[in-house]
């Protein structure tokens, strides 16, 4: 709503626009997003996701499938699946032939793979949260379809805080570790 009214309206003339967590928008809206609009994601997913051939592989298997390129949603929930397959390995190489949820669970902490969207590692909440890069972009219509230019990244402990700092505490620290 905010890009199909304020458009029109001038705002993105008027003001720097931050869509912060824009990305699943991208693929209803695309070339409707006005240039110069920042954009963000909660991960390295979509256009900001690392050019690997995992994540080519994903892409064009998940756009053949729902005639749409994966967002964030899709990255997520893959990287889930993901890492509850390294971590159920990982239970089975410490001895658990088929391991219980228990086993899965402790399997799980500080666990770090490769997932869709590059490195995920369990580094928050004593080993049960997970953490990953980021990365923001700004918007461009070129050809008539929308690009994500000026791609900035941003490694995992750069926007998470350290293990048992709370988030406030963090910002005024000056995102101190």
């Amino acid at each position: 709503g905010l890009v199909l009214q304020g458009a029109p309206r001038g705002l993105f003339q008027k003001h720097l626009v931050v869509l912060s967590a824009g990305e699943p928008g991208i693929n209803r809206l695309g070339a409707k997003i006005p240039d110069g609009t920042i954009i963000g994601a909660r991960g390295p997913f979509g256009p900001f996701a690392p050019d690997t051939e995992f994540n080519r592989w994903f892409k064009n298997a998940f756009q053949e499938r729902y005639n749409v390129a994966p967002n964030y949603a899709a990255y997520k929930a893959t990287n889930a699946l993901l890492g509850l397959k390294t971590a159920y390995e990982k239970a089975q190489k410490a001895g658990a032939a088929s391991p219980n949820q228990d086993q899965i669970i402790a399997a799980f902490e500080n666990l770090s793979f490769e997932g869709v969207g590059g490195a995920v590692k369990m580094a928050l909440g004593k080993g049960h949260q997970a953490v990953m890069d980021n990365a923001i972009g700004t918007a461009k219509t070129v050809g008539g379809e929308l690009r994500i230019v000026d791609v900035k990244r941003y490694p995992a402990d750069q926007v998470n805080p350290p293990e048992g700092t709370k988030s406030e505490a963090w910002i005024k620290s000056g995102f101190r570790k």
